[in-house]
């Protein structure tokens, strides 16, 4: 039921149900009760497919195989080969085609420029090309400056951080001899001398 919102599929469990009703003999179905029968099935159905993940995922696979279902069923104390026999049964009753009321709406796809038209040397059987976007060289960087005084003014700002960082790295590594006073081991500047 894979593409079914969950009114679509509280639907299909109600026409199941009541088709189960009718081949048990009932002819008509309470809306409390079958809104329980329904919950029941939901149930079945939700624990017969976890333990069949289960039992794929301590396999180390990834979709549950015929077997992993079989193990759940018989976990759930069902007898998978009862199955057989259950779906060939004479009075068994044959569900209509849903009609599904709520069909989710087809994205539009994002286009981003115009398409070019095929040329005439090109086939008609071919596919049209894509957006532009996909085949257009953009450049995302920004060509060098090429102004000497834009220039300049990086290279002395470069040189400055370089001049800055070294005197950072020789006063933390070297010993250091202070003029004005001396420094705690705090970074406190006492003012006094040797």
């Amino acid at each position: 039921m894979e593409g079914l919102d969950k009114q679509g599929r509280k639907q299909v469990a109600q026409t199941s149900v009541a088709a189960l009703c009718l081949e048990t003999g009932a002819t008509s179905v309470e809306k409390g009760a079958l809104d329980a029968l329904c919950q029941l099935l939901e149930s079945y159905i939700d624990q017969v497919g976890r333990r069949a993940r289960d039992y794929c995922e301590v396999a180390s696979r990834t979709a549950p195989t015929y077997t992993d279902v079989e193990l759940a069923l018989v976990d759930v104390g069902t007898d998978p080969a009862s199955l057989s026999e259950y779906s060939k049964r004479p009075q068994r009753r044959h569900l209509p085609k849903q009609v599904h009321g709520h069909v989710a709406p087809q994205r539009r796809v994002l286009q981003v420029g115009t398409r070019r038209q095929r040329p005439p040397h090109i086939s008609p059987h071919l596919p049209p090309f894509p957006d532009p976007h996909t085949y257009i060289r953009t450049p995302t960087f920004s060509p060098p400056v090429g102004e000497y005084k834009l220039v300049r003014e990086k290279l002395g700002k470069q040189k400055r951080n370089s001049r800055k960082g070294l005197s950072k790295l020789l006063g933390k590594t070297r010993p250091s001899h202070p003029i004005a006073g001396e420094v705690d081991k705090y970074g406190v500047y006492t003012g006094e001398r040797d």
